[in-house]
């Protein structure tokens, strides 16, 4: 079972970015220092934005050319900060209860591999399903794009891989086979 991170504190990115060191930064240092404050930037995302439902964070931590590529999802919800705010509210509105637990986290430079569990009960329509009740669970694994505008950076893009068919199997959302 994933476990849980317990959400970082928005302070931690202007921190740990001006961090003093006593030696200089070897490019291996550099490249460790960036991941790390990705890792912490990827992490806002999710637990602010999604989990917490802090819908501003987005126009601080997303590129305003940001871009979303989820299967799925409307166009709408997949460009820049105003899509995933769009996004995040339907989510939200439609499982009221969500939470997400976070399993392996890995970064390497601008880029950040962060695998998923979504929870909670379906409350409120989504993709065109009106509201069942029932408890659903499913995994994810999203790919984030970090760009370099800034301390910790701005995320310019995601790829994401979802249990989109379990969803809709949860939901009885699909036609009898």
């Amino acid at each position: 079972m994933p476990v849980r991170r317990p959400p970082i504190p928005p302070t931690a990115i202007t921190r740990r970015s001006t961090l003093e060191l006593s030696s200089p930064l070897t490019h291996a240092d550099s490249d460790y220092l960036n991941s790390e404050l990705n890792e912490v930037l990827v992490d806002r995302f999710r637990t602010g934005i999604f989990d917490e439902g802090d819908l501003d964070l987005a126009d601080e931590i997303l590129s305003r050319d940001f871009t979303a590529h989820i299967p799925g999802f409307p166009a709408e919800w997949l460009k820049g900060p105003e899509g995933i705010k769009q996004m995040a509210t339907a989510m939200r509105d439609a499982f009221p209860d969500v939470g997400f637990s976070y399993g392996v986290i890995f970064a390497r430079g601008g880029k950040v591999v962060l695998q998923w569990t979504m929870t909670g009960t379906h409350r409120g329509e989504i993709f065109g399903v009106a509201p069942t009740g029932k408890f659903v669970s499913f995994t994810g694994t999203d790919i984030f794009l970090v760009s370099p505008t800034g301390p910790g950076g701005r995320i310019a893009e995601m790829w994401t891989s979802w249990d989109q068919w379990g969803l809709l199997q949860q939901l009885d959302a699909l036609p009898p086979s």
